[in-house]
């Protein structure tokens, strides 16, 4: 059974960016991994990718699908690089759901808007001013019916994952998920794991070229 450490669930800051999440600006080292970087860059251009009124929501949907492949995908980038560090061989508790969301069929599962009004801090990634918006209109995106009959099909989480903690984990996502939405969740996951891939590298050493990715 995998182990999962909850304490690695992230803080979730109440912050709505006016520009796109860039991982490359926070960690500049991984921007030169080939494939690896991709994938990173991947998964932060399609988290919130964009609206379009001709379809509601048909777009936001196809772009939470893509980020989530992107995300999982860095892994399967990272199996053939020593260190490894390939999801099932982390112990945080996101990486795992994501994982094992992607497995779930998740082509036939839906994600849903959930408006809630709310105050924000709006930061400028670039200029790093803040100003707050009181009351304001947040369309977020949730994943629907999140539980743990989400993965009842999935053969994979019933080998790995039938721990106290893969349940708490899906728990805390759904709690999380009504306020800040799907999507800032996983930039939260994409942060830590941009974190741990810039740490270990730094810490083994281990310099891959884009030609090695």
């Amino acid at each position: 059974m995998a182990i999962l450490d909850l304490n690695k669930l992230p803080d979730i800051d109440n912050i709505k960016g006016i520009l796109k999440y860039d991982p490359f600006d926070e960690f500049s080292e991984l921007k030169n991994l080939g494939e690896i970087s991709e994938r990173i860059y991947g998964c932060a251009l399609f988290n919130g990718g964009g609206t379009d009124d001709k379809y509601p929501h048909y777009l936001e949907k196809a772009y939470l699908r893509a980020a989530l492949n992107e995300f999982v995908s860095i892994s399967e980038m990272l199996k053939k690089h020593p260190p490894c560090i390939v999801i099932d061989k982390t112990d945080y508790p996101l990486f795992h759901f994501f994982k094992e969301l992607r497995v779930t069929n998740f082509h036939i599962k839906t994600f849903m808007p959930n408006n809630i009004k709310g105050t924000a801090k709006i930061v400028n990634r670039t200029t790093g001013k803040t100003t707050l918006k009181d009351l304001i209109d947040i369309v977020n995106f949730i994943i629907e019916d999140c539980n743990l009959k989400l993965f009842s099909d999935n053969e994979n989480y019933k080998r790995h994952y039938a721990t106290e903690e893969f349940k708490k984990t899906v728990e805390w996502v759904e709690q999380n998920q009504r306020i800040w939405g799907i999507n800032h969740i996983i930039e939260a996951a994409l942060k830590q794991y941009c974190q741990l891939i810039n740490v270990t590298l730094t810490n083994k050493a281990v310099h891959l070229s884009p030609s090695q990715a």
